[in-house]
C-alpha cells in the first residue's frame, strides 16, 4: 500500500515539474487558475475549498499567478473586505494551452471502471486518507 501511495505522489510530482518546465506553472497553481476561471469573482477561501488546499497556502499560490499576470484581484463593490479572483487574458491563454491536471485524467479514468469497483476503491482510498489524517492530530 506504501509503495502505491509513493507511485501516486511521483506521478503528481513529475506532472507538476513537467507544467513548471513547460508553462511556468505548478499543478496547484493550475488547478487554482483552472477553479478561478470556472468560478470568476470567488474569495480565496472558495477556491482552496473547491480545491482542497488550505487558505494559507493558497495565498502564496495566488501571489505567484497575479505576479505572472494569470490572475487579478479586486475588492468586492459590495463589501469591501472580501477579495474576487479572476482570470486574465493570459490565464485563460495559459488554460487553453496546458494539459489537464492528473486529476483531471484519473477522474475520467475512474469514471470508466464498472460502478461497483469505483464505490469499492472510493472507500478504500477515503480510509486510506482518514487514517493518514488521524495521524496528524
Amino acid at each position: 500500500m506504501l509503495e502505491a501511495i509513493r507511485q501516486i505522489i511521483q506521478a503528481f510530482d513529475v506532472t507538476s515539474r513537467r507544467l513548471m518546465s513547460d508553462f511556468g506553472v505548478t499543478s496547484t497553481q493550475l488547478n487554482c487558475l483552472a477553479a478561478i476561471e470556472e468560478e470568476p469573482d470567488s474569495t480565496a477561501r472558495e477556491v482552496a475549498d473547491r480545491i482542497h488546499v488550505g487558505t494559507s497556502t493558497l495565498v502564496g499560490v495566488i501571489d505567484r499567478l497575479e505576479e505572472k499576470d494569470l490572475i487579478t484581484r479586486r475588492r468586492d463593490s459590495a463589501d469591501r473586505r472580501r477579495v474576487l479572483l479572476r482570470s486574465t487574458a493570459a490565464g485563460q491563454e495559459l488554460l487553453d494551452r496546458a494539459p489537464s491536471p492528473l486529476g483531471d485524467m484519473l477522474h475520467r479514468e475512474f469514471r470508466r471502471l464498472p460502478e461497483e469497483e469505483q464505490r469499492s476503491l472510493a472507500d478504500a482510498v477515503g480510509r486510506v486518507a482518514d487514517l493518514v489524517s488521524s495521524s496528524d492530530s
